[in-house]
């Protein structure tokens, strides 16, 4: 479950992953594709940077959480300026 704070609450959703499988076989292969179609193109790696980051924060944030027992914890916005 991913809890998204908004300025009128939040929203909820869920995740669904493929955990079990470490081969990955509905997205490894694309993956592949992307990663070579990024490279080719820099206009798109700001984004995926930035994508990446966010992906830290939230990971970051979940540990922070786990160890207070579960309890809430803000994850920061990223900041464009870290990118550069």
């Amino acid at each position: 479950m991913v809890c998204v704070n908004k300025d009128n609450g939040y929203s909820e959703t869920t995740v669904v992953s493929e955990f079990d499988d470490p081969l990955h076989p509905s997205w490894f292969q694309s993956m592949f594709v992307d990663f070579m179609h990024a490279t080719r193109n820099p206009e798109r790696q700001p984004a995926l940077l930035l994508e990446a980051l966010t992906t830290s924060l939230v990971i970051e944030a979940a540990y922070e959480s786990a160890a207070k027992n579960g309890a809430w914890t803000k994850v920061p916005l990223p900041s464009v300026e870290l990118l550069l």
